[in-house]
């Protein structure tokens, strides 16, 4: 599920007349709750609606969409910001930022498998 819908948020975030920095601001805003609604779905077993399997399903879709529009927006928005000669710089900074970012989602992830 969430390959699918992080392939359909790439395809988003190549729209480039579509969204602007503010935007990017948001949907990460955005994430934020969504990381909180897994949690939430892990510790808290009561509540009608987040306990179902359809809405994990929609959390990790749209968990999915906006990671692969933040990673293609983000791409594009960075190296924007810069002059001519430093846009490849700011391309490979925003690759590396990628990388070692989730290289550290990945292990501060591991604490929460107990949950």
């Amino acid at each position: 599920t969430f390959s699918l819908f992080y392939i359909f948020g790439k395809k988003i975030g190549q729209f480039r007349k579509i969204y602007t920095a503010n935007t990017t601001i948001v949907v990460v805003l955005f994430r934020f709750i969504l990381a909180g609604l897994f949690i939430l779905q892990a510790v808290n077993h009561t509540l009608p609606v987040i306990k179902t399997p359809w809405f994990a399903y929609l959390n990790i879709a749209l968990y999915g969409i906006t990671q692969g529009f933040l990673n293609v927006s983000l791409f594009i928005l960075g190296p924007e910001q810069v002059e001519g000669n430093k846009k490849e710089v700011a391309g490979f900074l925003s690759v590396f930022a990628i990388n070692f970012g989730s290289m550290i989602g990945g292990f501060l992830a591991l604490p929460l498998k107990n949950i």
